[in-house]
């Protein structure tokens, strides 16, 4: 399994360990790429900000197409759904 370090996880109103079921699902569903690509998963009220390093993902986005921005986003949806949310934000910074 990749290793996921850098992503920063954190709460507006719950433990942020909630999210931790919710990375080890993005850890087996993407490639080490996809992963590298997020920078922090934030549980705000319910809904799950990830913020994306803008450049990376224009990056993958120009080589793949607009659908990369759909899978991906499908993928963080469904992690999203282990704790009976369905809201998801992507944030490019």
């Amino acid at each position: 399994m990749e290793t996921v370090e850098h992503i920063e996880l954190s709460s507006t109103n719950f433990e942020s360990t909630r999210l931790a079921p919710v990375l080890g699902y993005l850890a087996a569903r993407l490639s080490p790429y996809d992963l590298k690509l997020i920078n922090s998963l934030n549980d705000h009220k319910g809904t799950l900000e990830v913020s994306v390093n803008k450049d990376e993902l224009d990056r993958a986005v120009s080589f793949a197409g607009e659908a990369y921005k759909d899978h991906l986003l499908k993928v963080l949806k469904e992690a999203w759904e282990i704790e009976n949310e369905y809201l998801v934000e992507l944030i490019a910074d």
